[in-house]
């Protein structure tokens, strides 16, 4: 297994320009997540790794070996596509057996290797089934299996949970860690979902038009946002975004929002006064009361029930925030609701720029 240096990649599609110098390294025994809304480039970086298509400029490494002009068939790649992709006339065994056949191995180390991963994504007992025949999560598991049996050298999964129930793929995100771990290898996970990346990313490289802008190990670039741009995508739910106005600068930075005025102690900041900044607050670090009238008067606009959890739209003074509740909770539109903001949990960008200028936790000069 090798590290995957992707190294100054270029790409147009007619007058689009897809990638616009992109670069980033996946380790070895490590799940690296390409991260970005739909349009951002993932696939076509994807496909550029397994040779699929051809870069216009900038190089793809498998270790020291340089496999941009390699034929796809010669690089030993896995690739999982966000369609199962699936041979509908063969069964589940043919169709994980089928790369294993194209590669000329014995019918013992076939059987043999389709044994094993079919234990190993629980579905030994379809083999002899028809795409047709088994349920879409099932179908999934297939094409990852068909994956998994080449021992490859480079594994890749677009977006694969996409087109699943929220259910199923609840259920999928950490039994797939749990076996792309044990599978072992250089994988890449390309998703638009924070909460899969979240779940199944050790690093994470994020793409927005073309360019990589933020890269690292997940939690600490989901911890500490280096712009506007990375915490609204990489987010859940996403981060409200709150334009204000420095009212003081020191040791205590006020910024008001108009609907009120907050202290945030930890920013040490070095901030003229009447500066923009944008405040960030995660839904998750929002509380709600409901009779005790203190804290920030809102009026709900809508509650989304998502399964075993619930977004509030507040409506405030013509700002519109989101409130995360973990468990099933109704309340009616244009019901009132008091929000209590904590402080200690604000992230502060530059109101021009959108750099971070500071994060919970993480005071900066």
């Amino acid at each position: 297994m090798v590290n995957i240096i992707v190294k100054d990649l270029y790409k147009r599609f007619r007058k689009k320009e897809v990638l616009k110098g992109v670069s980033f390294e996946a380790q070895e025994g490590k799940i690296t997540v390409l991260f970005g809304p739909v349009g951002a480039g993932k696939t076509t970086i994807l496909r550029i790794i397994a040779g699929l298509e051809k870069p216009d400029k900038g190089k793809i490494f498998f270790g020291d070996i340089d496999v941009t002009n390699i034929p796809p068939q010669e690089r030993n790649v896995g690739l999982v596509f966000q369609t199962f992709a699936l041979y509908p006339h063969m069964s589940v065994y043919e169709n994980i057996a089928s790369p294993l056949k194209a590669m000329g191995l014995t019918q013992s180390e076939v059987d043999k290797r389709v044994k094993w991963v079919a234990e190993l994504l629980r579905i030994s007992n379809i083999l002899e089934k028809r795409p047709a025949e088994i349920s879409g999560g099932q179908r999934q598991r297939v094409a990852i299996a068909r994956a998994l049996v080449k021992d490859a050298t480079v594994y890749l999964f677009d977006e694969p949970l996409t087109n699943l129930d929220y259910k199923i793929r609840e259920a999928m995100r950490g039994e797939l860690k749990k076996i792309l771990k044990e599978r072992g290898g250089t994988m890449i996970w390309a998703t638009s979902d924070p909460q899969e990346a979240l779940a199944l990313g050790d690093n994470i490289v994020i793409l927005y038009d073309g360019t990589v802008v933020a890269q690292g190990e997940i939690h600490e670039v989901y911890n500490k946002p280096n712009n506007t741009i990375v915490a609204k995508y990489f987010s859940y739910p996403t981060m409200n975004m709150l334009e204000g106005v420095v009212k003081s600068k020191g040791d205590v930075v006020v910024v008001d929002l108009g609907f009120t005025v907050m202290e945030i102690p930890q920013a040490k900041l070095s901030l003229e006064a009447e500066s923009k900044v944008i405040v960030g607050i995660r839904p998750t670090s929002i509380g709600i009361s409901l009779t005790n009238k203190r804290g920030i008067e809102g009026t709900v606009l809508i509650t989304e029930v998502l399964g075993s959890e619930t977004l509030i739209h507040v409506d405030i003074e013509g700002r519109r925030l989101v409130i995360y509740v973990p468990e099933i909770f109704r309340i009616q539109p244009g019901n009132k609701i008091w929000l209590l903001l904590d402080s200690n949990q604000i992230y502060l960008f530059d109101g021009l720029t959108g750099k971070l200028l500071h994060a919970p936790g993480v005071p900066h000069g």
